[in-house]
């Protein structure tokens, strides 16, 4: 996976761009998805990317762990 990080030159809170550069389409099966963080500088846009990510990967372990849904 890369990540392509961007800026627009405007020198705003959200100029920066960090965004996932893989289709997820191997990995689940024909579902797309995509992580972008924003951020004032290209650090802070990485971090909120992070974060993104953290909180994917608890939504995804809760639906793992979820066992009212059948398998």
């Amino acid at each position: 996976m890369k990540v392509l990080v961007t800026d627009d030159g405007k020198e705003k809170s959200q100029s920066w761009e960090a965004t996932t550069q893989k289709d997820f389409i191997e990995w689940f099966n024909n579902a797309n998805c995509s992580l972008t963080g924003y951020g004032e500088t290209k650090d802070e846009a990485i971090v909120k990317l992070k974060e993104a990510a953290i909180v994917m990967i608890k939504e995804l372990q809760s639906l793992i762990d979820d066992e009212t849904i059948g398998v």
